[in-house]
């Protein structure tokens, strides 16, 4: 994450900025206890994420209707950590831009410079990520509630319909991939897949997305009906 490299990088920085030694030692302290503390959340959350996609999947088989709300309940999780990875980075980039400002030694200033774009890049591919399982899941969904109208299920939802377009406009790339998810009859129909091999697919994606998605430190959301 950002402010998981962030306290990275102050921890080789911090003795180039530091007043006195014993200054320096508890920031060391306070920071080395931060990083811990990040790290043993990650693996619990991790861990906690694929018992849950697992017994998640093993759900969906037989029930269309639920695997529906499980995606939906996914997508909205995902829409709400892009904006959340947005305004995590905007005070990042604030605190960056101030530390750059106020340190006086070249050497450091450079130092911070170029951390900063490093976070931003680590930033930009977060929001990729995170853009790219919204496409996913909106296709998947779109497939299943294929009504032969020319419209789009998120037409019914105008305020998520706005965000989701804000979305593909940030990267456009993602349009310009042909979705394999076709509405045949009504039913869903990825690539020309047996009904059970669709299954499967089905379970993969949303264990594939709840990970992810327990990853960024989000869960599903209170699903559209």
């Amino acid at each position: 994450s950002h402010f998981g490299s962030r306290w990275v990088w102050l921890l080789v920085t911090v003795p180039c900025l530091c007043k006195t030694q014993m200054l320096c030692h508890s920031m060391h302290l306070i920071l080395f206890a931060q990083v811990a503390a990040s790290a043993f959340a990650m693996v619990h959350r991790a861990t906690l994420s694929n018992e849950a996609a697992l017994r998640a999947a093993s759900q969906l088989a037989n029930s269309p209707d639920q695997a529906l709300g499980t995606l939906k309940g996914l997508f909205d999780g995902y829409i709400s950590k892009y904006s959340e990875e947005q305004a995590n980075w905007q005070e990042a980039k604030a605190e960056m831009d101030n530390l750059v400002n106020v340190t006086k030694d070249a050497q450091a200033k450079e130092s911070a410079i170029n951390e900063k774009f490093k976070m931003q890049d680590e930033h930009e591919g977060k929001l990729q990520s995170i853009a790219g399982f919204i496409r996913t899941l909106d296709s998947a969904i779109q497939a299943m509630h294929a009504a032969g109208d020319g419209k789009t299920w998120l037409d019914k939802y105008p305020d998520t319909k706005k965000k989701v377009d804000e979305i593909y406009s940030a990267h456009p790339a993602l349009l310009a991939q042909s979705s394999r998810l076709v509405a045949a009859g009504g039913k869903l129909a990825v690539g020309g897949m047996s009904g059970a091999a669709q299954t499967t697919w089905m379970s993969r994606l949303v264990q594939e997305a709840r990970v992810y998605l327990n990853y960024l430190g989000g869960g599903l959301k209170a699903t559209h009906s």
